[in-house]
């Protein structure tokens, strides 16, 4: 005799190859919600979709909190096929609790979940308005003395930011994720693993919203600390994931500050984790291995592992085409983010059509959705960027500047709380348009995209001055090198001269090349310039030496 657990599961299956099917798996729920809610929680942990989200059409249908209550802690916290009834239930056990007039701490704690639900569905304005309250309810209660649910304050404080984050409110989110972090420390007590779990959650919150200000140094520190803590806690599976969410941070953290091997080190032990989670728990970790291979794509095409990048972004968009396709909301972003790689890799793998195939595909899911939405803003430049350098690769050099000039409007054009983040993609962008001016016989207005770059490099010098100098000094050698092209030698003069205080005694690999670059350095900080005779074996001494440090 079939059980309820074998007959939802062969039903949920019917439905996944034949839609229509999921009309008897709601006629089976109907009727015995009660009864089979439970079970088929289950099942759809074991078998995905779409037994959810029929069990969500059937409880809003027939509202029941008292069963919402109880299936309220059946969900797993990481899933995707449960997601809508996630908040279904929630909803109503949060409507059960305000019409008791219950305990308010229950009500602050079911804010905040429903929350961090919602932000799982691609919903942050709503996210953020419902973490808000929370944040308000706790804060009443705590500053009536009710000390202990100091912790949840911070819960609550770290939904909201990253709820404003999501929904592009960048200047709102930091000091939500500090204050976060500092109740946490305050609260940890002795080695009590569920807080200190909590803080290190909130420190990798707080290591995102320091990277999208463009504070890197201060990022690295906070992921850090949270990949510490995490690696100090039991091993359960649910610590393990939330480990490799660290891992992933951190990585971003170490590329940004300079420290490339580590990156991708650090990227590779996150992408272990995820695929381990996942094996067990694909319903739970699918989505999230997705998001580590993208961001190993990433992390793997700035260290010119172009094969590399190509593989883990095609492995990414393989897992969220399917996940976007039935919820679009929650997942677009990261399918276009794995577009977006591995449109890239084949540009720099010289499969040029490829790329402009992939990215043009990108700009046509983009296309779809509102412009003014904060991750729209932010792609939209990065695809045409990658773009402008598929059709130069193909000899398509008006189209590809063209494409290159918006890219830059674009990055120039973000909100002031958005742009911070962005500061290295506005300058690598100046530097790529430069290489197609320079592809196309326009020397000048090479030289206005790559000064436009150094700009860029000196403003985020200015509050992280030991980051970017590879990227600066490699600008300023196309800057004098073009200059010199043109007769500019006042120009080449002054990008050597800002060159040579990059270079740190000992960082350059030719022989003697501390002591010319000394008589350099002497000779250059003179009030007289050198003439093009010396500029121009500055030039060739500092191309030799850069090119073996790098290579090195």
């Amino acid at each position: 005799m079939s059980t309820p657990h074998h007959v939802l599961t062969v039903l949920t299956r019917l439905s996944q190859r034949r839609p229509t099917q999921s009309r008897q798996l709601r006629d089976a729920l109907d009727g015995r919600l009660a009864e089979l809610a439970p079970i088929a929680i289950q099942v759809g942990v074991e078998t995905g979709d779409p037994i959810g989200r029929v069990l969500a059409d059937c409880l809003a249908s027939n509202p029941d909190p008292a069963l919402a209550a109880r299936l309220h802690p059946l969900i797993p916290d990481d899933t995707v096929a449960l997601r809508e009834l996630a908040v279904a239930v929630t909803i109503q056990y949060l409507d059960q609790v305000r019409a008791q007039d219950a305990a308010q701490g229950a009500q602050a704690t079911l804010l905040n979940n429903l929350a961090g639900r919602l932000l799982d569905l691609g919903q942050p304005a709503r996210a953020a308005a419902l973490a808000e309250e929370s944040v308000a309810l706790y804060r009443r209660l705590v500053d009536g003395g009710r000390n202990t649910l100091r912790p949840g304050l911070a819960m609550a404080l770290n939904t909201l930011s990253v709820a404003h984050a999501a929904a592009g409110e960048t200047d709102q989110a930091l000091e939500p994720a500090r204050e976060s972090v500092a109740l946490y420390r305050q609260s940890v007590a002795g080695s009590d693993p569920a807080t200190a779990a909590l803080l290190a959650q909130s420190l990798n919150t707080l290591a995102n919203r320091l990277m999208a200000y463009g504070r890197w140094p201060e990022a690295l520190a906070a992921a850090q600390e949270s990949v510490a803590i995490y690696s100090g806690l039991p091993g359960s599976p649910l610590r393990l994931g939330y480990l490799a969410r660290a891992l992933d941070t951190l990585s971003y953290a170490q590329i940004d500050c300079g420290h490339a091997q580590e990156a991708v080190q650090t990227s590779r032990r996150s992408q272990t984790l995820y695929r381990y989670l996942a094996e067990d728990d694909p319903d739970g970790y699918e989505p999230l291995l997705g998001v580590s291979c993208c961001n190993l794509a990433g992390i793997l095409l700035r260290t010119l592992d172009y094969p590399g990048a190509e593989r883990a972004a095609l492995e990414a968009a393989s897992i969220f085409s399917g996940l976007a396709a039935v919820r679009t909301d929650a997942f677009v972003t990261q399918f276009l983010h794995a577009l977006l790689v591995q449109g890239l890799s084949a540009c720099a793998l010289d499969r040029h059509v490829d790329a402009q195939d992939t990215l043009h595909q990108a700009m046509d899911i983009l296309a779809a959705f509102d412009p003014l939405q904060p991750w729209h803003r932010a792609l939209v430049p990065e695809v045409r960027e990658g773009l402008a350098l598929a059709l130069a690769g193909q000899g398509r050099l008006a189209e590809g500047i063209a494409e290159g000039e918006r890219a830059l409007a674009e990055y120039s054009n973000l909100p002031q709380q958005e742009r911070a983040g962005h500061l290295p993609d506005l300058a690598r962008c100046g530097v790529n348009l430069a290489s197609i001016y320079l592809e196309a016989g326009d020397p000048l207005q090479a030289l206005r995209a790559l000064e436009e770059a150094r700009g860029v490099y000196g403003l985020i010098r200015e509050t992280a001055p030991d980051l970017f100098a590879d990227a600066l000094t490699q600008v300023l050698r196309l800057i004098a090198e073009v200059a010199m092209s043109v007769d500019d030698t006042e120009r080449a003069f002054l990008a050597l001269r800002q060159l040579l205080e990059l270079v740190a005694p000992g960082e350059l690999a030719q022989p003697n090349a501390d002591a010319l670059l000394a008589e350099a350095s002497r000779r250059f900080s003179k009030r007289a310039r050198p003439d093009r005779t010396e500029i121009l074996e500055l030039l060739d001494l500092l191309r030799s030496c850069i090119d073996e440090a790098a290579t090195g």
